[in-house]
């Protein structure tokens, strides 16, 4: 479905109302879906040299999708990140709903990318440049999809 007011060529790959992360890199851009987030948790993307993670947790209702927000649905929220701290390089793999463990040290972390328990408690992994929106930007720019790899 295309945004209201649009008239040109749209992506099919992405729907306009989709919310998505949107990362760029290294001239390279990619945008993640909400509704793949939300099946996988989580996602390692390759932006030229550059690899972030992008981390999805449930919890956040949207305050656009009914007249009283108590009523509206968890749409979630995603968090980029690069998957290193102090220089170390670390792999993640979901533990539980909205908390993800390293395979390095078996910290366990949440959303925001902060170390809640293990050895790394109390790190936070840096922050990566990101855009949340919704797709109808990206579906009137198409642009392919690449380097995303989903666990």
């Amino acid at each position: 479905m295309a945004p209201a007011q649009f008239g040109g060529p749209t992506d099919p790959r992405l729907p306009a109302r989709e919310r998505v992360v949107t990362l760029a890199a290294e001239g390279a851009e990619v945008a993640v879906g909400f509704s793949t987030l939300s099946r996988v948790s989580l996602a390692t993307i390759a932006l030229g040299s550059i690899e972030v993670l992008v981390l999805w947790a449930p919890g956040t209702v949207s305050p656009l999708a009914e007249h009283q927000i108590l009523e509206s649905r968890d749409v979630g929220a995603a968090a980029a990140s690069l998957p290193e701290v102090d220089g170390q390089a670390l792999t993640f793999v979901l533990k539980e709903r909205g908390r993800f463990e390293d395979e390095q040290t078996g910290s366990l972390w949440d959303v925001t990318g902060l170390a809640l328990e293990g050895p790394l408690k109390g790190s936070r992994l840096p922050f990566s440049r990101t855009h949340p929106s919704f797709g109808f930007p990206r579906a009137a720019t198409p642009a392919p999809p690449s380097g995303c790899r989903l666990p």
